[in-house]
């Protein structure tokens, strides 16, 4: 059974390259720039380079831990 660090860093996390990596992939016509997509929404916290965890959105976080948003763990 993974640890509740593990699935921090697995499901919850991304680093500062993966995020920006993820918005890069989202192509959002520029009309609708106020109503882009939100890689946040999947994984809430950003992982500093130093290990450190910063969550720009902390409601975010709420919205991943209701019963809806919880991982499946084998």
């Amino acid at each position: 059974m993974p640890t509740i660090e593990e699935v921090v860093w697995t499901a919850y996390s991304v680093s500062v390259e993966g995020l920006k990596a993820k918005d890069a992939q989202e192509q959002v016509p520029s009309l609708l720039s106020q109503c882009r997509f939100n890689p946040l929404t999947d994984r809430p916290l950003i992982r500093a380079p130093d290990g450190r965890f910063s969550a720009p959105v902390s409601q975010l976080i709420n919205r991943k831990l209701s019963p809806g948003g919880l991982p499946r763990l084998k």
